[in-house]
């Protein structure tokens, strides 16, 4: 009974990332810019495949770098 229920157990684990995996990559279909898209699908891959990085570096490869904000008196040139 107890190898029932550590099955079950793993089974309900399994179908909760499939559906985690789905949930992603549906809203990275919705992403427009190509390149974005590839590297998220690059990410949630990884994470299915269980190579994770730490949430800093996730966010620097990708996350486009952002643009300086031009404070008061700065020339933009």
């Amino acid at each position: 009974m107890a190898n029932l229920t550590k099955a079950a157990e793993d089974n309900e684990s399994k179908i909760d990332i499939d559906h985690k995996l789905e949930v992603a990559t549906t809203f990275i279909d919705r992403v427009g810019d190509p390149g974005a898209k590839d590297r998220l699908n690059s990410a949630a891959a990884m994470k299915a495949l269980g190579m994770e990085a730490t949430p800093e570096t996730m966010v620097n490869r990708l996350l486009p770098e952002q643009a300086k904000e031009i404070e008061p008196g700065d020339s933009p040139c």
